[in-house]
């Protein structure tokens, strides 16, 4: 229930599903691994995969209690998989 927690399990996701495509040779389509530097507590790092390379960053979001939507945009891309067609 609470949205920290929600956050966690995320980021565990995350973690955990890019080793996995690069395991299983994942070549349908480009996964993009993007990194917020200020996912929790405006120190540390987490990141998510996308499926666009334009950053709209899931941990600051639209509604952050501390920067509202000022922070959606915030992030880098990573190591990511995109395999030419």
């Amino acid at each position: 229930t609470d949205l920290t927690q929600k956050r966690r399990a995320f980021s565990m996701i995350s973690q955990n599903l890019l080793p996995l495509l690069k395991e299983v040779n994942y070549k349908a389509e480009p996964v993009y691994k993007q990194i917020c530097p200020m996912a929790f507590n405006d120190d540390e790092t987490a990141y998510w995969l996308s499926n666009t390379n334009e950053i709209n960053n899931p941990y600051l979001g639209k509604k952050h209690p501390k920067y509202g939507a000022g922070m959606l945009h915030c992030g880098e891309l990573g190591d990511s998989l995109i395999f030419k067609k």
